[in-house]
């Protein structure tokens, strides 16, 4: 099977023919060989990326309680103020991996 490249613009709608040739690229059979083998579903959940700033951990939501103090601290920071309490926590937690290093608490 020929690799076909297409470049699409972000937020574009691909086109019914791009949309065709994927589902008709779908339906080839995968060849596994020494260089590219097939992987069990354990070793692809074991990936990570090689640059921590494509590595987005899952977001869960939750109820926590914090000091009122700690909330307006951050609030008065300014949008984001969510995401810089996000890092702040993960920054004072040593046995987590720092994987989103652009994004610190701002002072």
């Amino acid at each position: 099977m020929a690799t076909v490249k297409r470049k699409i613009r972000i937020g574009a709608q691909p086109t019914k023919d791009v949309l065709e040739e994927i589902k008709s690229a779908s339906k080839h059979k995968i060849s596994y060989d020494k260089e590219s083998p097939k992987l069990s579903k354990a070793q692809l959940q074991s990936f990570v990326p090689s640059n921590p700033e494509y590595f987005r951990p899952k977001k869960q939501q939750i109820t926590l309680k914090l000091d009122a103090d700690i909330i307006a601290a951050f609030k008065k920071t300014g949008k984001g103020y969510q995401t810089r309490m996000n890092a702040a926590l993960r920054q004072s937690c040593p046995f987590l991996p720092q994987v989103r290093p652009s994004v610190q608490p701002k002072a």
